[in-house]
């Protein structure tokens, strides 16, 4: 068989050149990996409780007033004793249905009426033929007497197995009481007890009855899983609460007002429906914007920049520089949501446009501001204080001159800031944190300390021209 002749792509057919790099530890894909796996890891933290206070210390923000009505509860550290002994002694609930022994009787009562029709002629059913009544009473009694004990099914036979004295709790309509699983019957026990009890009744065939009655054993205590998860909540609620409800509105704690013991537990509580355990899913997403982030950016960096690209010093101190930044925002944080304010971001392009151009510094503030503004709870404000920064900053860098031009620019740029930080107070972008006279100093402060990047720049292109 003759096979097709391949044909032949005409040159120029692909779009752009495929090139093997052979440095693929520094190529693109491998530097977006691992750029991305420590921009997740050094990205701020989302804490959507914006408050940091302590027991004996005054409250340092605003008025708060409670969003939503809550439960004062103790810590949880302060109970763990208690906790753990009612994990301990927690038992399952079980539930008396009384409807089925009354459904079981006329169950029995319709069997043996079934067995007299149905052997009417059959001389060995002769007594039961004579006297249905008798045996209907007498079975009956056995039914109440099984019922009235308790007679569960294949879970508490296997609960008894393991434990004859493991502990239950009987619920029987608003009554209930903890006893043990030996206290009921399983349906092993009950046909025991029906087989020891025929012999010495006063029937003359005591042996017709017993099927009937098997057939009638029917489970009257059912295991509730509903009732032994409220139980164990009620169980834990009693131990962790301390009775108190706050409403909605209610003040909470006042501005300079010291932390006492009762407000301590009001914003612990308060805290402890707010947070919300990251984890490895949160960290996940981070990283996965992380790496298509950089990887646009170097893959462009590559192709359009190849001068800085070709330079290994310069490829590497880029992201090395991205990274440090995005650490000085998330160390921020945890200090208190509006010391990352002190931090310049907008000056960043600044510091690397001597180095890297005006493009790629561009470029390179807007990866730092995406990841940052993402992983932050306060993302819209952050976000505008950012770009009015920048539009400042690069207002700034064009037409200011010598150190008068750029501190008066400076100062209109941190004015311009608070217009903006007003404008996101006021349509509720900004957590109660950071509606403070606090972050207006913060401001003044963070473009204080943009102004002493253009000495930086200078180093960084002693630098760019040494390493070149």
């Amino acid at each position: 068989m003759i096979k097709p002749r391949r044909r032949r792509l005409p040159a120029g057919f692909w779009p752009a050149k495929i090139s093997v790099n052979r440095s693929w530890a520094l190529s693109p894909g491998a530097l977006a990996v691992a750029a991305g796996l420590l921009a997740a890891l050094l990205m701020p933290q989302q804490s959507p409780f914006p408050f940091r206070f302590e027991k004996g210390h005054p409250w340092n923000y605003p008025t708060l007033k409670a969003p939503f009505d809550f439960e004062v509860l103790y810590p949880e550290d302060q109970v763990r004793e208690q906790l753990d002994r009612v994990d301990a002694e927690h038992a399952p609930y079980y539930v008396v249905r009384p409807e089925v022994a009354r459904q079981q009787k006329r169950f029995l009562a319709e069997q043996i009426n079934e067995q007299v029709k149905i052997s009417r002629n059959d001389t060995q059913f002769d007594d039961l033929i004579r006297n249905p009544g008798a045996y209907t009473n007498f079975g009956q009694q056995l039914l109440d007497a099984i019922y009235a004990r308790g007679l569960g099914g294949a879970a508490l036979e296997g609960l008894y197995n393991e434990n004859p004295n493991a502990p239950i709790y009987l619920v029987n309509g608003k009554n209930q009481q903890r006893t043990l699983v030996s206290a009921l019957l399983t349906p092993r026990r009950a046909q025991d007890f029906l087989t020891d009890t025929l012999p010495y009744c006063p029937l003359r065939q005591p042996e017709i009855l017993l099927p009937l009655l098997e057939k009638a054993l029917l489970p009257n205590v059912v295991y509730s899983d509903s009732l032994t998860t409220a139980g164990k909540r009620q169980k834990i609620a009693a131990i962790v609460s301390t009775g108190l409800t706050v409403r909605k509105g209610d003040v909470i704690v006042q501005r300079n007002e010291p932390v006492n013991t009762e407000i301590f537990l009001k914003l612990d509580s308060l805290r402890g429906r707010f947070d919300v355990p990251n984890g490895l899913r949160v960290l996940a997403g981070y990283a996965v914007l992380a790496f298509f982030t950089f990887g646009a950016f170097f893959y462009w960096l590559q192709k359009e920049r190849p001068e800085i690209w070709e330079n290994r010093n310069l490829r590497l101190l880029l992201p090395a520089t991205l990274l440090a930044t995005i650490l000085l925002v998330a160390t921020g944080c945890r200090f208190g949501p509006a010391v990352a304010l002190l931090i310049p971001i907008w000056g960043l392009p600044v510091v690397l446009d001597r180095t890297f151009g005006p493009v790629a510094s561009g470029i390179a503030w807007m990866v730092v501001t995406l990841l940052t503004t993402f992983s932050l709870e306060w993302s819209a404000g952050w976000l505008a204080l950012q770009v009015s920064g920048a539009a400042g900053v690069r207002l700034l860098h064009w037409h200011a001159s010598g150190w008068k031009a750029r501190s008066l620019a400076g100062i209109g740029t941190a004015l311009f800031q608070i217009l903006v930080w007003a404008a996101c107070w006021l349509a509720g972008k900004f957590p109660a944190g950071l509606q403070t006279t606090d972050v207006i100093l913060f401001i003044l402060a963070a473009n204080g300390l943009m102004l002493l990047s253009y000495p930086l720049s200078r180093i960084l292109t002693t630098i760019r021209t040494t390493t070149s």
